[in-house]
């Protein structure tokens, strides 16, 4: 078995995925991770319903074309596939993982964490946005990393915290010649797209903190960084489109009690949209425009 902690949980699987965080045996198992045959009851409404995703009770599985995913109770992760499981285990670290935290009372976000001069924020964005170009700049300054790509956001005593998840970074090539990292001590993760796995351990922050803002980076067709404070009706309507997996949240039955935590997050936490130029590097201006509007 394989032991590894992300997520502010303790993780035991039967197979190695490289992105964890490794730890010694530990007894206190909060997440299983398994390789092997779907429940038969998934097997069975496969079979009868032709449909590619499914849910009974605090269950859900879907299906595509590398395995087929079954998320038990917050507590259990199967993995049924006959391909590589480097392949599927990127499903496991995103699709699974996102509805693991639905199923714990976390809402997962599509955006990379950071802590920054007491400071605590996530970078949220669409594929494409900049996310990954834009955490890089503030790691370069000095902040900690806490987070790539997807962030767990829960509520605590009416306060939304951010939860850190495992100390590495994906990176495209180019982003990483750019600013100069070490491409020999990274990890090739996806060739077609020539990404990358890169250890931000040494600026790893791995307590759960406080989140404080929420940076939307949006990028348009034009020649300056704009700026915008978002008000508490904009702060929620982006909140709402930046979560990761919404469109399953209906089919697991799971709307309105994220539209609720929603709502509070987005009354609870500073929201700042950032319009970049498409094609310019503005990075050091887009974290400039960041800090005036949050370091005050």
């Amino acid at each position: 078995m394989y032991y590894y902690r992300a997520y502010g949980l303790n993780y035991e699987s039967d197979s190695a995925i490289d992105a964890f965080t490794p730890i010694e045996k530990n007894n206190q198992v909060d997440l299983t991770i398994r390789f092997e045959q779907s429940p038969d009851y998934v097997i069975e409404e496969k079979r009868t319903s032709k449909k590619c995703y499914g849910k009974s009770g605090d269950v859900f599985w879907f299906t595509n074309k590398y395995a087929t995913f079954t998320m038990e109770y917050g507590r259990k992760i199967i993995v049924d596939t006959d391909i590589h499981q480097h392949t599927s285990g990127l499903f496991v670290l995103g699709y699974c993982m996102s509805i693991i935290f639905y199923q714990r009372g976390k809402i997962a976000m599509h955006g990379s964490g950071v802590s920054y001069k007491g400071k605590t924020f996530i970078i949220a964005g669409h594929s494409g946005a900049g996310k990954s170009s834009l955490t890089s700049c503030f790691l370069d300054d000095g902040a900690r990393f806490m987070v790539d790509d997807i962030s767990a956001i829960s509520l605590e005593e009416g306060r939304p915290k951010l939860t850190p998840g495992f100390p590495n970074q994906h990176l495209c090539k180019d982003l990483m010649l750019e600013n100069g990292y070490d491409i020999e001590s990274a990890i090739e993760i996806d060739e077609g797209r020539e990404k990358y796995r890169y250890s931000r351990v040494d600026s790893f922050d791995g307590k759960a903190r406080d989140l404080d803002v929420i940076v939307y980076l949006e990028p348009y067709k034009g020649s300056e960084v704009k700026v915008k404070e978002l008000d508490e009706i904009e702060r929620l309507k982006y909140f709402l489109k930046h979560i990761f997996s919404r469109r399953i949240l209906g089919r697991m039955g799971l709307s309105k009690w994220v539209m609720w935590d929603a709502i509070s997050i987005a009354k609870n936490t500073k929201a700042i949209r950032i319009r970049r130029p498409i094609g310019a590097m503005t990075v050091e201006k887009q974290r400039s425009e960041i800090l005036k509007k949050i370091m005050h």
